[in-house]
């Protein structure tokens, strides 16, 4: 029993640790998606909906300019003002409130408001002091109003119009872009609230950075300071504090600026509003791994008893052919313990004689299986084309060029161009799942049908179409799959390519930067049939002034870097299509070899010894138009 329990110990607790790690680690990965996801599209939201108020609000103070402008011009008598007034909380949404007054030889003064019933005049009262441009300012208890005011001056007629706005309607269109993750709010030039969910506080005309000290976060003064006038000096920024002014979590502060007015937009987004989703995967993936280290303590548990029968057994076998130990002294119980000894060297002797001729016969089939794979991988590359002649491409106009560096012994990659019955050139790029013999083996299977199919098909979706009815009559592997495009470029220049499911290619041009061509048309091959998920094709129109058309497999977009760490919260630092640009962006003339060379160079030196995948790379350069 003892025994049992030692085992359940030494390798239930492990087991348990792990999981206990495994979890830890995925809550970490996970919230910091969901943040950084979270982070991204409020940012984006808010930034948007910010530039529309903006638009808005420029639009409103030139509506307001020419009003005035008009008015001074044309000695607007009290009604043609009522009427201007009117004019203006009809139009300009924003506005809730206008006053005109003229000045002259007549002067006259008109205060129009507009709420839920309609327009109704106000009770005028004492002039503010005239403040052209937005301004802001605040009544007696309560809160501050934005404004906006102008003045024009004809033939000594002055006419100053003053408009007010609803920081309500403003901070309204705020919250329907954050979906309800966030809390929006609205300050002027001096970080005082136009707008915020709590009465109190925008009564009380407070500054973001007065609320924050109030709020017992002294601290927090500095990076909002900072972030505001980022916001308005680099455009929309957002910034992680470790709590905000009313709860102690962390929080999520967006900002966008509203240049027009010398407003920022402000959202807050608490950390626990978006990890929800993150909190019900973490407990199901416990509830998961919790039935996980069950089964596994119960396992060890089963396996210490059938560990522990032989040794019971042999005990008992052991006082039936010697009873008389029993009876014996100490000197006879030492010779039964010496009885034992001996046995259990004796299996001990066998197992290692048998452990010895296992290893040896390991030894050997390894040694035959990597001579097979030798003799697959010269195979392999006796399947792939051997370059055509510059006669056969010169009607083309183009040059081609291509490298095929396997992962394993074997690669699961293949490219392939030649000259189809039709006087096409063909052209593709393909990809199986997986690396090693059976990834070859498909590979030669697809390249075969390749070949097969192309003479009789019209366009690349006919020949992406047989090769999948191929694999799918003449393999039963259910799990791997094929991505590949495949273009054909006929004599007059024009193209037309099939991609299933593989990444597009790069453009290079003389006069602009590397370009995405060739986006997918259709799935993957060999999984799924055709009427399930039908091939597509499109005609592939290049700029006037493209140089070079490149092609690659996964194993260079996906190659991760020699740094990477895979059991981490950070994401994978992979190559990626942005790193491939920007290694393109001064190839536009460089010879199709010397592309691939490039490429093949800046991969290794990423990934260092971390290959993971095969890489291939095609390279088809113009050199005339034909």
């Amino acid at each position: 029993m003892a025994l049992r329990w030692k085992l359940l110990l030494w390798i239930g607790m492990p087991v348990m640790l792990i999981y206990l790690l495994v979890l830890w680690l995925e809550y970490r990965h996970l919230r910091s998606a969901a943040l950084e996801h979270v982070s991204a599209r409020c940012t984006l939201a808010l930034a948007r909906q910010a530039d529309s108020i903006n638009t808005q609000l420029q639009l409103t103070s030139r509506s307001i300019e020419a009003t005035a402008d008009v008015l001074a011009r044309t000695n607007a008598d009290e009604a043609a003002l009522r009427t201007s007034a009117e004019q203006l909380l009809t139009a300009a949404a924003l506005v809730t409130e206008v006053e005109i007054a003229r000045d002259g030889s007549q002067p006259a003064r008109i205060r129009l408001a507009r709420d839920g019933t309609g327009v109704r005049a106000v009770p005028l009262d004492r002039t503010p002091p005239f403040a052209a441009g937005w301004t802001t300012t605040r009544k007696t208890d309560g809160p501050r109003l934005p404004h906006y005011a102008t003045k024009a001056v004809h033939d000594n007629i002055t006419i100053t119009v003053r408009a007010t706005l609803a920081p309500r309607g403003l901070a309204a269109s705020l919250s329907e872009v954050l979906a309800g993750q966030g809390q929006p709010s609205l300050v002027d030039a001096d970080a005082r609230y136009l707008w915020h969910a709590d009465a109190k506080l925008l009564a009380s005309d407070t500054s973001m950075l007065e609320h924050a000290v109030q709020s017992g976060h002294a601290e927090l003064v500095s990076p909002l300071q900072t972030s505001l006038t980022q916001a308005r000096t680099a455009g929309p920024v957002s910034a992680k504090l470790p709590a905000n002014f009313t709860r102690r979590e962390p929080t999520l502060f967006v900002y966008a600026p509203l240049p027009a007015a010398g407003w920022t937009a402000v959202a807050m987004v608490p950390e626990q509003a978006v990890l929800g989703p993150v909190y019900a995967h973490v407990q199901r993936t416990a509830l998961i791994m919790l039935a996980g280290v069950a089964l596994v303590l119960t396992a060890v548990w089963l396996t210490s008893r059938r560990l522990t029968q032989p040794l019971s057994e042999l005990a008992r076998q052991s006082k039936l052919l010697m009873p008389e130990a029993n009876s014996l002294p100490t000197a006879s119980s030492t010779a039964r313990d010496a009885s034992r000894l001996t046995l259990s060297l004796d299996m001990i002797s066998n197992n290692v004689r048998e452990a010895k001729m296992r290893i040896a016969s390991e030894t050997a089939r390894r040694e035959t299986a990597e001579g097979e794979l030798r003799v697959a991988r010269r195979m392999q590359e006796s399947l792939l084309p051997q370059p055509l002649a510059a006669d056969t491409l010169r009607p083309f106009g183009l040059s081609l060029h291509a490298v095929n560096l396997p992962a394993a012994e074997v690669a699961g990659d293949f490219f392939d161009h030649f000259i189809d019955a039709r006087g096409r050139l063909v052209v593709s790029i393909a990809d199986v799942s997986g690396k090693g013999a059976s990834a070859a083996m498909l590979m030669a299977v697809t390249r075969t049908a390749l070949r097969g199919a192309a003479d009789g098909a019209e366009g690349p979706a006919d020949i992406v179409r047989s090769i999948n009815r191929f694999l799918l009559e003449n393999t039963h592997d259910t799990v791997s799959f094929v991505t590949m495009i495949v273009l054909l470029i006929h004599r007059d220049g024009t193209m037309a390519y099939s991609n299933a499911g593989h990444p597009p290619a790069v453009c290079l041009c003389d006069q602009r930067a590397p370009l995405d061509i060739a986006p997918g048309t259709g799935t993957v091959v060999g999984i799924v049939p055709e009427d399930e998920a039908p091939a597509g094709q499109a005609s592939l129109t290049l700029p006037a002034d493209w140089t070079r058309l490149v092609f690659v497999t996964d194993g260079v977009l996906e190659a991760a870097h020699a740094n990477a760490r895979q059991a981490t919260a950070q994401p994978r630092d992979m190559f990626g299509l942005a790193r491939l640009h920007t290694l393109l962006a001064s190839h536009s003339r460089t010879p199709a070899s010397e592309i691939c060379d490039a490429i093949v160079r800046a991969v290794q030196t990423f990934e260092g010894a971390n290959r993971g995948d095969d890489v291939t790379v095609l390279v088809i350069a113009r050199e005339s138009t034909p």
